[in-house]
């Protein structure tokens, strides 16, 4: 077994990188001026290449991750080593942060927790590199998730507040808040219920916002902000010691620790919706 397995970030190093990320000034994209030139094809054939991966990821596990492991590294390689014009440096790190999350979820489906927070946090400094903000909070999302799966609700509650200081679209900011609602109501402290509540109202609120709409890729365009889904009621899920309606409906779907998420989608998994 590998002894990486049970190393652990530790919830007060997740919430000072989502503190970062949620504050800090956008990174410049840096690139080497002495390799060779990465050409736009090449790029287009990778991000092609990468969608398709995960629809066999159900049938042929071990080698879709192979294949997407060999994709991030190459895509690193060009980031790290290529030349390329500031409009395929945004692209190449959009694609190198879709690829850490959707291998993230493959490391956490095989228990590679360690593994899994990584991928997710070298996601969230490629998507920070290309300033797209949605991918970003989708991934803190993501770690946010791992949190609450260790029963860390406290972490993940950080993460969360985090992730909303600079998330935009409002699909993603609907997620986000019932995420948030849902760590709140699984401490079982019968306090939470008004917070709870707020988060399931600004949910609420935000879904009946308009999304902005233009062509594929321009900002403020919906993009996908995680792998999985809002979660169907289960009967495992944590209740509050005085649950109210509103904290039942966001506590049914939190998750606890060993127990495999019900709505989650990650690529060895159901396929989730895009929001």
């Amino acid at each position: 077994m590998d002894r990486r397995t049970f190393f652990t970030i530790t919830g007060a190093a997740l919430s000072e990188l989502a503190s970062d990320w949620a504050t800090g000034p956008l990174a410049a994209i840096a690139q080497s001026h002495d390799g060779q030139p990465v050409g736009e094809e090449f790029v287009a054939f990778l991000e092609s290449t990468a969608q398709q991966l995960p629809a066999h990821a159900a049938a042929q596990p071990q080698h879709t991750l192979t294949l997407l492991d060999a994709h991030l590294s190459t895509v690193t390689e060009l980031l790290e080593h290529g030349r390329y014009t500031p409009a395929l440096g945004l692209r190449l790190h959009t694609l190198a942060a879709s690829l850490c999350q959707t291998t993230a979820w493959h490391r956490f489906d095989l228990g590679r927790h360690s593994h899994a927070s990584q991928h997710w946090i070298a996601g969230l400094h490629n998507a920070h590199a290309a300033g797209d903000h949605d991918m970003g909070a989708g991934l803190l999302s993501d770690l946010a998730y791992q949190a609450a799966w260790r029963s860390d609700h406290t972490t993940a509650e950080n993460i969360l507040n985090y992730a909303l200081a600079r998330a935009q679209n409002p699909a993603a900011r609907c997620l986000l808040q019932l995420r948030l609602a849902r760590t709140l109501a699984a401490r079982g402290d019968r306090n939470e219920g008004r917070a709870v509540r707020r988060a399931l109202t600004a949910a609420e609120n935000t879904s009946t916002t308009p999304a902005p709409t233009g062509p594929p890729g321009a900002p403020g365009c919906p993009k996908p902000i995680s792998r999985w889904t809002p979660d169907k009621p289960s009967s495992t899920s944590a209740t509050p010691a005085a649950p109210t309606t509103s904290s039942t409906k966001a506590n049914d779907c939190c998750p606890r620790a060993g127990a495999r998420h019900e709505g989650c989608s990650s690529p060895t998994g159901p396929r989730a919706t895009s929001t």
